[in-house]
């Protein structure tokens, strides 16, 4: 796929859909792999664009330079980086000026995610086939491993009062977790094998993908999910809404799709009111939005182009994306009603 796709992005979604379309593939082991791939086409480096399309370039560095988070009162971005060989955790300013490292190991540390505190940084340490979470103050001191048990974690993210989200394959079975930024009082949240877990704005809810209930069109798509972020069954107002097929619930989760193709990556409205997301549709993938209650389905780009990774303005009137309609991937806007 990477070699279709010369000194192109080649977003991890299409990657893991096209190359292990059944499988759990920790990100650390992906990331190292694609960079190892990619070697020849140049390094990778952060950058602003601001919303007018101006670009400002972050770092500079012969290494790549990946996975930027910003600190919750934004004047921090916190990245992951090879600038020593190995894969570590960076703090540098928001403008890139004074990288500093803070995480020093013989293993590759990736995905930092800042605390709501803007304190701390929680990130993932893959080595020796496993993948853990770990925490460390911002300024490099009081590094605390947080998983344990030769788990394979992915995706960890904060929720509103400090608990840490992520989602894991343990016993046998793909799910969502929350655990105690000490490592205590670990809790499963879904009962169905679920990836791609997003919290909502007020933290209440999650909405995840997973496979549909039922086969539509003579296939079982990936479909979009909601539940409570305490892990409580949740109901909706409404219903989902798809051009076909039943919905329905599964244990503490409610499918919010029904369509006869695939639906990814969610992305919530500052209001948490409605998602926007993608269908795979080959040749195509294109962004649709829906009411949080999986009411009031509609279409918000088409055409035979890659149009990926939605995010909204924080009025929720836009919706930046990636998409690749010129011959290259570059980022766009468009207003949402």
């Amino acid at each position: 796929m990477l070699v279709r796709h010369p000194a192109q992005v080649v977003e991890k979604d299409q990657l893991l859909k096209e190359v292990w379309p059944d499988s759990f593939v920790e990100e650390g082991s992906l990331a190292q792999n694609i960079h190892e791939l990619r070697k020849t086409h140049g390094n990778w480096e952060i950058y602003l664009m601001r919303i007018d399309g101006e670009r400002v370039q972050l770092t500079d560095d012969p290494a790549d330079d990946l996975a930027p988070d910003w600190s919750p009162d934004g004047l921090k971005i916190a990245f992951s980086s090879n600038r020593d060989g190995t894969r570590h955790i960076y703090i540098m300013n928001a403008d890139g000026s004074s990288p500093v490292e803070i995480t020093h190991t013989s293993l590759e540390d990736t995905e930092p995610t800042w605390s709501p505190d803007g304190k701390r940084v929680a990130f993932l340490r893959t080595g020796d086939g496993t993948s853990e979470i770990y925490v460390i103050n911002a300024d490099g001191t009081n590094q605390k491993r947080v998983t344990s048990e030769s788990w394979i974690a992915a995706s960890p993210k904060w929720s509103h009062d400090g608990r840490i989200l992520f989602v894991s394959r343990r016993e046998g079975q793909r799910g969502i977790f929350v655990i105690d930024d000490d490592g205590t009082d670990l809790t499963r949240l879904s009962e169905v094998k679920a990836s791609q877990a997003v919290l909502s704005p007020d933290g209440k809810r999650i909405a995840f993908n997973a496979l549909g209930l039922q086969p539509i069109a003579g296939h079982t798509w990936l479909q979009l999910f909601m539940m409570s972020s305490d892990g409580a069954v949740i109901g909706l107002d409404g219903g989902a809404t798809g051009s076909d097929g039943a919905t329905g619930s599964s244990g503490n989760a409610r499918m919010i799709t029904a369509l006869p193709h695939s639906a990814f990556v969610p992305s919530w409205s500052p209001d948490g009111a409605s998602m926007a997301f993608v269908v795979e549709a080959q040749p195509r993938v294109n962004i649709f939005q829906i009411d949080s209650n999986g009411s009031n389905l509609r279409r918000l780009s088409a055409g035979p182009t890659y149009d990926e990774r939605p995010a909204f303005s924080p009025d929720g009137s836009k919706i930046a994306f990636q998409s690749n309609r010129d011959g290259n991937y570059e980022i766009y806007v468009m207003s949402v009603r």
